[in-house]
Parts: structure tokens; C-alpha cells; sequence
């Protein structure tokens, strides 16, 4: 069961209309990477300690191929891929790694980790 609360927000754009009303949701608690290998563990065969690394792993393995500009994609998770914010440029010549602000990480569901999400059940905070 997720929470939600209401939440009034202004429009920056448009600060002469009326704020708007919005359910948000709340968060419950924190997950580590201790309990994910606890509850890892609990669904499986392999012990806590095996789990933890293999989570180690896999995000030692995750960030490091992306940095050499593959996608990664997990079955049953999404597709993680870098992007980057640069400075605009006058001429193509100009644009080069200085051009970059930031690096970002964008993550796109796959579509059974979507409809699973999508089984939410939600209920409202007083």
C-alpha cells in the first residue's frame, strides 16, 4: 500500500492563476543494499552473503558499461543508459567534452516491471 498526501503547487509559469491541488506519494522507508540481500536471499537458494555480492556485482558491472557507452538492459527491470546536458554551441566545431555540464542516467522500465507497478493500490493520508 503506498500513501499519498495532497500537496498545493503553484504555477511558475503562470503565477497569476490559482494553485493546484496534487496527490504525492509518500515514501515509507528505505531499502539498502543489506536488506535487498536479506530479502534476496529469503525468495532463493543462496545466502544472504552470496546475494550481497551478487548485487555488488551487478552494479559494479552496470555503472562500468555504461561508462564505456553501452546500454544496459535487465530483463524484467529496464533499460539504463547515460545522457548528457551541454553548453549550446554556435558552430558543430565548437561543441567537444568541455561542451558537457552534466551526465545524467536515464532508466526506461520494461513493460512487465511497468503493468507490475501498475497494480499499485494507494490510500490516502489524513
Amino acid at each position: 500500500m503506498i500513501k499519498l498526501k495532497t500537496v498545493c503547487k503553484s504555477q511558475p509559469r503562470h503565477p497569476e492563476k490559482q494553485n493546484l491541488y496534487y496527490a504525492q506519494a509518500v515514501a515509507k522507508g528505505r531499502v539498502d543494499l543489506d536488506r535487498l540481500a536479506d530479502l534476496i536471499a529469503g525468495q532463493t537458494t543462496l545466502s544472504r552473503a552470496d546475494c550481497f555480492a551478487v548485487v555488488v556485482a551487478m552494479v559494479d558491472t552496470i555503472s562500468d558499461q555504461l561508462l564505456q557507452g553501452n546500454i544496459v538492459q535487465v530483463d524484467r527491470l529496464g533499460a539504463f543508459k547515460l545522457t548528457v546536458q551541454s553548453s549550446p554551441s554556435i558552430t558543430a566545431t565548437e561543441v567537444s567534452k568541455k561542451s558537457i555540464v552534466k551526465t545524467k542516467l536515464n532508466f526506461r522500465p520494461d513493460s512487465r516491471f511497468k503493468e507490475k507497478l501498475n497494480t499499485a493500490s494507494f490510500k490516502h493520508e489524513s
